[in-house]
């Protein structure tokens, strides 16, 4: 489900995709037979005005088990700084049923030609990472989140 969320630079050559079922309609990890979203991801893409086609920009930036990464995208306006949000419905913790999301910002390294994490992971205190937005330098964002409950 590429295409999920979407941001595109202030050129429009820079467009960052995300996708929350990865490359599988199931993903299981348990093997309990359930149809359970994927971790997700983002890719962000160069439009290549030569080639008249949308390249990828360094590697494929993955989440991880069934947190739904991608849910939330946004990118700066040059396209060098991405915000990715996680909606991550159904991560376990050792004692309860832990809803809550995260936002993970990346920078782009031309040395490396990867995408490079800045910080740690944001987590989502209060709730699982429904949108976000990014400022145009890409220096801060804002984030909104679904609150959870508990049942007890």
């Amino acid at each position: 489900q590429i295409g999920t969320s979407l941001s595109l630079s202030e050129d429009g050559n820079t467009l960052a995709l995300g996708a929350i079922l990865s490359d599988v309609d199931e993903y299981d990890p348990q093997g309990l037979g359930l149809s359970l979203p994927g971790p997700g991801y983002a890719k962000i893409m160069d439009y290549d005005a030569a080639a008249q086609e949308w390249m990828m920009r360094g590697n494929r930036i993955d989440g991880i088990d069934q947190e739904m990464f991608g849910r939330s995208i946004s990118l700066s306006w040059d396209g060098s700084t991405v915000a990715v949000g996680a909606y991550n419905p159904f991560t376990r913790n050792d004692t309860s049923l832990d809803l809550h999301g995260r936002t993970v910002v990346y920078v782009w390294n031309d040395t490396e030609a990867s995408w490079t994490q800045l910080g740690q992971d944001i987590p989502g205190s209060s709730g699982k990472v429904k949108c976000l937005s990014l400022s145009a330098d890409g220096r801060s964002f804002a984030v909104v989140a679904r609150a959870t409950w508990n049942e007890e």
